[in-house]
């Protein structure tokens, strides 16, 4: 944790469980271990981890092997438009940024096949934003209006979903991905 706590110890499987994870209920499973009670004590609330019993990701969207993509020149963007010189992408928690595209070219990326490394990934749709996108990823507090420029930039366009930025797809082929 940031205050330099650790959980240690073996992840296993627990009692399952039936959780709603937005428009769906899952099945999931308990991590047993330490893990949960230290998160609680952490947050100063009760958390349950849980691992998502029937092997698919944590991804609304219902596809195995769900991958999420954003270019590098889409987040840039993003900044621009709030007067910034960049932004954390990690507020977008997408699996993969893509270096050397155009801004918001992941439109184009929909339904085609790509060469990702070794990987081979096929965009479904467009990723629509919440305002989970407008906390600071460190510290949790709202410090971008990420939805406005969302809305400003991207509101009249024909996406898959509403408030779109990147997209997520399916694994074709799974193989080595690595930065750069």
């Amino acid at each position: 944790l940031p205050d330099g706590r650790r959980a240690e110890g073996e992840a296993t499987p627990g009692q399952e469980l039936q959780v709603r994870f937005y428009s769906m209920v899952r099945p999931v499973r308990a991590i047993g271990g330490p893990f949960s009670e230290l998160l609680s004590e952490y947050v100063g609330a009760p958390l349950r981890l849980v691992a998502f019993d029937d092997a698919r990701s944590a991804v609304d969207r219902g596809a195995a092997g769900a991958v999420s993509l954003l270019s590098a020149a889409s987040a840039r963007e993003i900044a621009r438009a709030a007067g910034n010189d960049s932004v954390d992408t990690r507020r977008f928690r997408m699996t993969i940024e893509i270096a050397g595209a155009e801004p918001f070219a992941e439109d184009a990326w929909i339904g085609r096949e790509l060469r990702v490394g070794g990987a081979r990934i096929r965009p479904l749709g467009h990723v629509g934003r919440c305002n989970i996108t407008e906390l600071d990823p460190d510290r949790g507090t709202p410090d971008l209006p990420t939805l406005d420029i969302l809305r400003e930039l991207r509101g009249g366009l024909d996406t898959t979903e509403p408030l779109a930025l990147g997209v997520h797809g399916s694994v074709v082929e799974a193989d080595e991905v690595a930065l750069g």
